[in-house]
């Protein structure tokens, strides 16, 4: 036996057929749920008793009712009729009218269905997209706040040349190492500044170091200084001057 499944109308509770006893609609109800797509319901009164678990006689009675026409039907085809006797079974007339009713029904659902899965879809691809914008924007709004600022008594013409030196020599410079080789030249003057830098490029060293000959006040304020260059530029993989 096929699986297949039947549509119940709600108007049923509004026919003639839903006036009838009990087992008249249970019999009813049973023919729909055997009907084949074309309507045919195979059997004979015993098996159609059984199925509906009905005793014979109440199906036979249903049957009679079924066959007969119906003045009151809200259905004029057929002069009210239901059913008629095919070989094998009976044949519901009404069947294929109400089939396609169903069928246009199950067709407007699944679309809406369909639309509504294509707008949830598309309303999370734009909440992700969304979220991922605003990632975005919060990563480049971090990036900006921890861009690496030259101290302001830093020559920045001196500086760039110092940059352009590293990159040549391939060490490139941390912000940490930046940071300690600019302290090195944090208040000096310009041509102080210029000359730390132009003797670590002639020396080819990787990092600033004092100028020799400073008094021990002036070497007090950067004597630490060389030190953390060769601790940062130790950490960056980088060579150094002794």
């Amino acid at each position: 036996m096929s699986m297949t499944f039947t549509k119940l109308f709600s108007s049923i509770t509004e026919s003639t057929i839903w006036s009838e006893d009990a087992e008249t609609r249970l019999t009813w109800i049973t023919m729909l749920a055997m009907a084949d797509r074309r309507g045919r319901v195979w059997g004979s009164i015993p098996g159609l008793a059984n199925r509906a678990r009905v005793p014979v006689d109440a199906c036979e009675n249903a049957l009679k009712i079924f066959l007969s026409p119906d003045k009151y039907s809200r259905t004029t085809d057929h002069e009210g009729r239901k059913i008629e006797e095919i070989d094998g079974g009976w044949r519901l007339l009404n069947y294929l009218k109400y089939r396609d009713i169903r069928d246009q029904e199950s067709v407007k659902e699944k679309t809406a269905e369909r639309v509504r899965k294509h707008r949830e879809k598309k309303r999370n691809v734009t909440l992700v997209t969304l979220r991922n914008d605003n990632e975005d924007a919060e990563a480049e709004a971090e990036k900006k706040k921890k861009v690496w600022q030259l101290p302001q008594d830093v020559d920045p013409l001196i500086w760039s040349t110092f940059e352009k030196h590293r990159k040549e020599v391939k060490r490139r410079l941390s912000d940490e190492a930046r940071t300690l080789n600019a302290n090195v030249l944090s208040g000096l003057s310009p041509r102080e500044q210029s000359e730390i830098v132009s003797t670590t490029i002639k020396s080819g060293w990787s990092g600033l170091f004092p100028l020799k000959g400073k008094t021990n006040e002036e070497n007090k304020r950067s004597l630490s200084a060389p030190d953390r260059v060769r601790a940062a530029n130790k950490r960056n993989n980088v060579g150094t001057a002794d």
